[in-house]
Parts: structure tokens; C-alpha cells; sequence
């Protein structure tokens, strides 16, 4: 008896734990991926040269890497292709970092593409710490859809979380909005114009 207790006990539990697991994970994986974005924000004024993450769509997901301008002009894809600007972190996944973590969208997410930098794939912060603004979408294995947003002016960043269904906050004190709490609000932003 007590070990039929203990296994539909365990049976329970565990996918709740594999749940909270795979969360921790995406969680995680924001705020490893809004880290680089600090350091190079810290890279950029410390070294009074642009430095920047660039996205690039592969095979295997969206890759990022770090680089550094190398003739004072920003980094543009066509110095990296050059090796005028250079890497300071070759590309890396999120889920070879976070297994089931990768930047990328959910069905139904608020947003059409998972890298958002006004029509570019590079994140630029300047010696000034301003930086291009936008947002990378990081999705869980658990289906939460993650964002990292990155206002220009002060190249800050915040991580925001999107959870099927619902609106709450997450561990770290972050908003979240759910996919149709942003459908609402845009709907009455519309209404507004």
C-alpha cells in the first residue's frame, strides 16, 4: 500500500516538476541572453567602439554572436562578411546552452518574426551605451514565449514573458503579457487612432 502511494505520488508530481524545470530553463535563457546584452553595452563605453550582437537564421535555429567594430562605422554585415569587423564571441544557440530554449516564436505570438531590429539582424550598442532598439522573442519548451527588449535610447534591456492564456508575473518581477491580453490592448489602441 504505502508503495503504491509513493508511486502515484511520484507519478504526480513529476510532470510538474518537468514543467517548473523546463520554465526555469527559458527563464534562465532570457537572462543569460539579456546579460550579453549588458556586456556588450559595458564592451561598447568601456572600449569606445560599437560592439554588437548579430542574429543569424541557421539550420539548427537562430545563432547569435558578438562583434566588434573594426573601422569606426558601425558593424554592418558587410565588414563581418570582410573580417574587417570582428567576432568577439563566435555564434552560439540558446538551446546548446538551454536544451528546449531557442530564439524563436510560439504559435499565435504577439509578434511576426522572432528577431525584431527595425528590418536589421544586429543588436549595435555605441560608446555612448545607446543602442539599436527592438526585441529578440525566446520560446520555452513549455510553449511560455519570452522577449528581451531593448529601448534605443538608453540601450537598457528588460525580459517580459508571455504565458498561454493568462497575465502574471514572473520570478524576477518582470511583466508578463499573455498572447491575448497584447491582442486586447492592440485592438483598443486601434480603437484610439
Amino acid at each position: 500500500l504505502v508503495i503504491a502511494v509513493t508511486g502515484l505520488m511520484a507519478a504526480m508530481t513529476v510532470p510538474r516538476l518537468l514543467v517548473a524545470v523546463d520554465r526555469s530553463r527559458g527563464l534562465a535563457a532570457v537572462h543569460f541572453l539579456a546579460g550579453r546584452m549588458a556586456l556588450a553595452r559595458a564592451q561598447a563605453v568601456s572600449r569606445s567602439v560599437v560592439v554588437a550582437l548579430r542574429f543569424e537564421p541557421g539550420s539548427r535555429g537562430t545563432a547569435f554572436s558578438v562583434v566588434q567594430d573594426g573601422n569606426r562605422n558601425g558593424v554592418r554585415t558587410v565588414d563581418i562578411q570582410a573580417q574587417i569587423d570582428r567576432f568577439i564571441e563566435p555564434p552560439s544557440l540558446l538551446s546548446d546552452l538551454f536544451p528546449g530554449v531557442e530564439i524563436g516564436l510560439v504559435p499565435q505570438a504577439p509578434a511576426p518574426e522572432a528577431v525584431q531590429l527595425s528590418g536589421t539582424s544586429i543588436l549595435s550598442f555605441t560608446p555612448a551605451g545607446t543602442g539599436t532598439s527592438g526585441s529578440i522573442y525566446v520560446r520555452g519548451k513549455d510553449g511560455t514565449q519570452w522577449a528581451v527588449r531593448v529601448p534605443g535610447v538608453t540601450g537598457a534591456h528588460g525580459a517580459h514573458t508571455a504565458l498561454p492564456g493568462q497575465a502574471r508575473g514572473v520570478d524576477d518581477g518582470t511583466a508578463a503579457i499573455a498572447p491575448d491580453a497584447a491582442a486586447a490592448a492592440e485592438g483598443r489602441a486601434r480603437e484610439r487612432d
